[in-house]
């Protein structure tokens, strides 16, 4: 593929994850013949981009703190806290998206409520079906925190780690533990940037499941590999929208939908 041309792309992947708590299955979409990076998104409609070139910046990954997806025992206990159907062993497999959230919240110096407050919020909020969690309900959870930001689907994972560069983390749609098989998506993780150690890129990631206690960084290639190509990205509220814009630049700010002679938005792109 020639990366310096145009390429006709289309996107149609449904911005939920995390809702069955297991690793997903196969996936049936083939990429034989393509780079993991650049496997082509299919959408309702073509849209024509290009692929930018990776980052030669010498970066550290940000420093993210985790917050596990699974209710602690003493959580679990509280008999007063209304659990929604299922009780909290349940649900611990399928807050992924809100221990993600609270990673952001965190990393940006807000105030962070607990998993059982989201959880809440979210539920009141419609956020979640049974596939899991809505990626745009999870930026309008986001959006009562001080947070504002934007659920959209992405080209290539150059984009993330600008964005990365920016100081904005972002949460990623990927697969659990990262498979090499085909698989995408299902489970929400938030991605730090990437790095160059010993001649080989890293992604750096923090994720929410019992895995990702032990494990924070991969082979570039094998991260992006099961990477559905959606992500959500959230900076503070406080942050006017110029600021965001020129971190990030022109077309990123334009994927994201902010206009720097406006307030930053919460949303998704056009």
């Amino acid at each position: 593929m020639d990366r310096a041309r145009g390429v006709l792309r289309r996107v149609r992947l449904p911005g939920v994850d995390g809702g069955t708590g297991r690793e997903p299955q196969p996936a049936r979409i083939s990429t034989s013949g393509r780079h993991p990076h650049d496997a082509a998104l299919r959408s309702e409609r073509p849209v024509l981009v290009k692929s930018p070139a990776r980052s030669t910046k010498v970066t550290t990954p940000l420093p993210v703190q985790r917050y596990p997806q699974h209710f602690t025992a003493a959580e679990q206990s509280d008999t007063a806290f209304p659990w929604p159907s299922g009780g909290p062993e349940v649900w611990g497999e399928k807050c992924c998206g809100l221990a993600c959230l609270r990673m952001i919240l965190d990393h940006h110096g807000l105030p962070v409520p607990s998993q059982r407050h989201l959880l809440r919020e979210g539920l009141e909020q419609g956020a979640y079906t049974p596939k899991g969690w809505i990626h745009r309900g999870l930026v309008d959870v986001a959006g009562l925190h001080g947070l504002s930001g934007a659920a959209v689907p992405f080209s290539f994972p150059a984009q993330l780690q600008s964005i990365a560069e920016a100081g904005l983390p972002s949460i990623v749609s990927a697969s659990f533990r990262f498979p090499e098989d085909g698989r995408k998506g299902g489970h929400l993780v938030v991605f730090r940037g990437e790095a160059v150690k010993d001649g080989q890129r890293y992604a750096a990631f923090a994720d929410p499941s019992r895995w990702g206690a032990d494990h924070t960084e991969l082979p570039a290639e094998r991260f992006w590999a099961s990477w559905t190509g959606r992500a959500v990205v959230l900076w503070p509220q406080d942050r006017p929208a110029a600021w965001i814009a020129d971190a990030v630049g022109p077309d990123l700010a334009d994927l994201l939908g902010i206009s720097p002679g406006s307030e930053a938005l919460v949303g998704e792109a056009r």
